[in-house]
């Protein structure tokens, strides 16, 4: 992403230092994943830090990877997004590419894969600089639809947790300063979100959580994050305290008994973490010496002997 303005280089990643690591996703218990400025992907061993593989291929900086959900009998899978305008997948197990999914006409921003389905193909999607969303079929490489929209660069893509009964849905956000939402099978736009007064950089899913309606996250270069009903588009609450623009958003994931909790990293140099039914900001995370690119809440689970 060299060739973005600075003020514009913003979703989880650095793109105007080179070799500067973009992103980093899990595939618990075995491997972390790393997509950089130098052009590669890393798997890394989760358990002994050491690197397994370098996938190469890309030829430009590659700006986000996300593993595919698991599925019983078929092999572990990883997207990589980048600057060379392309999508590829790669096998975990043995690094080989499998497919390079081409069809954006510009940087290739984020990519995403869809929960899984039963009796549904895998699906992903694609954020470009060309102002579109892509959906692709994983199995078979070809672009399923295009979605457009969007009069600006999208920076990130979420897929909605999948719910019994409910149709397929999808997250975008811009530098048109909006969030949209799609039907994932009919490639519609259900939603336009509207309230940030600027560049929206990261989108969120809450998780699922029996009884509750279905809540989106935003976090914009306006300083603010945005709590928004998926049903039906209304802005629930805007969480402030950020001095800076906010890079990342994400959900911690559903505990039984515990309030739901949203953690975002800003330009400030911190990281803060909301209570998401009260809006109020529980903890504020200093130490960082530079902008925070990319948050995420994870659970560890205590060994067991």
């Amino acid at each position: 992403m060299a060739e973005l303005r600075a003020d514009e280089a913003r979703c989880g990643f650095e793109s105007l230092i080179p070799d500067v690591v973009a992103a980093a996703g899990f595939a618990v218990p075995c491997y972390t994943a790393s997509a950089s400025g130098d052009k590669t992907v890393r798997l890394w061993g989760v358990d002994d830090g050491e690197c397994k593989r370098v996938l190469q291929g890309h030829s430009g900086e590659v700006n986000s990877v996300a593993f595919a959900p698991t599925r019983p009998g078929e092999a572990a899978l990883l997207a990589s997004a980048s600057d060379d305008k392309t999508v590829r997948l790669w096998g975990v197990e043995d690094g080989e590419r499998t497919r390079v999914l081409e069809g954006h006409s510009d940087f290739v921003i984020s990519v995403a894969f869809a929960p899984a389905r039963p009796g549904e193909a895998a699906l992903l999607a694609s954020g470009s600089k060309d102002n579109t969303v892509r959906l692709w079929g994983v199995d078979d490489g070809e672009c399923k639809r295009v979605l457009k929209g969007h009069s600006n660069t999208v920076y990130s893509v979420a897929f909605a947790p999948a719910r019994p009964g409910e149709a397929a849905l999808l997250a975008s956000a811009s530098s048109d300063n909006t969030v949209r939402l799609w039907g994932v099978d009919d490639g519609e736009c259900k939603r336009v979100l509207k309230g940030h007064s600027d560049t929206v950089y990261s989108v969120a899913f809450a998780p699922a959580r029996p009884g509750e309606a279905a809540l989106l996250a935003s976090g914009s270069k306006d300083r603010t994050i945005r709590l928004w009903g998926v049903d039906d588009g209304e802005c629930k609450r805007v969480l402030e305290g950020h001095s800076d623009e906010i890079n990342s958003v994400a959900f911690a994931p559903a505990r039984p008994g515990e309030a739901a909790l949203l953690a975002s990293g800003s330009d400030d140099k911190m990281v803060r973490l909301w209570g998401v039914d009260d809006g109020e900001c529980k903890r504020v995370l200093e130490g960082h010496s530079n902008d925070v690119w990319s948050v995420n809440i994870g659970y560890v689970l205590p060994d067991q002997d």
